[in-house]
């Protein structure tokens, strides 16, 4: 395995211990409509970790529901989601392993980055509040999509061939792929249940928490 050049980390499931609390937020803010219909939709939520909280939203009301004023429904529920989440994510446990693996990081003076599906001025908030923001060079997140961050911290120098990946759903695999990252499939409390599996066939990386890259030694 050959040194990576910077370290660019999702952040649900790989961070912070928050993707139970977001599934959690996007069944609370639809309570109310079909229970079917909810459910299907947190399933389908668990199977595309990465994907903005708009979006997710909108095909609800606008492909599920058939909604005509699925845009207002949809700016509704974000700000419900927000509310919900906010103040977990200030407060949840972090992946194991992830202060000591990042303080290592920092002290070889590591390039790091964040790209995350979740919204990038709640993200920047919360790791300002905790104490990580400085930690990071870059933290992009929606409502771009996380493939566009990517090429912006390809243009900024740090998503070049060969920098580690640190993900947790089908979408942080397929762009290290198609970035070219050396790809590390966090499984903590991934919802991406075929990750292990389709991480290794790929020869990529499986690890339970950030202890064990700690002890890999990757940078």
């Amino acid at each position: 395995m050959s040194k990576p050049l910077a370290v660019i980390f999702d952040c649900d499931g790989v961070i912070l211990q928050s993707n139970r609390l977001k599934s959690d937020a996007f069944g609370e803010v639809l309570e109310g409509y079909d229970p079917q219909q909810v459910a299907d939709f947190v399933g389908w939520h668990k199977a595309t970790g990465g994907v903005s909280r708009f979006h997710k939203f909108a095909r609800f009301f606008r492909d599920i529901r058939g909604a005509q004023d699925w845009e207002a429904l949809t700016e509704a529920a974000c700000a419900g989601f927000g509310m919900r989440v906010f103040e977990g994510l200030k407060r949840c446990e972090t992946i194991p392993g992830f202060e000591a693996f990042v303080a290592g990081l920092r002290s070889r003076d590591m390039p790091l980055a964040v790209n995350t599906g979740g919204a990038e001025d709640e993200v920047r908030e919360v790791f300002a509040a905790r104490g990580f923001a400085q930690d990071f060079a870059h933290i992009f997140g929606s409502p771009n999509t996380k493939k566009h961050n990517m090429q912006k911290l390809c243009d900024l120098g740090l998503a070049v061939s060969g920098a580690a990946y640190l993900g947790d759903s089908e979408l942080d695999f397929k762009l290290a792929q198609m970035f070219d990252l050396q790809f590390f499939y966090i499984a903590h409390e991934s919802e991406w249940h075929e990750g292990a599996a389709v991480t290794r066939a790929a020869g990529g990386t499986v690890v339970p928490d950030l202890h064990a890259l700690i002890h890999l030694n990757i940078a």
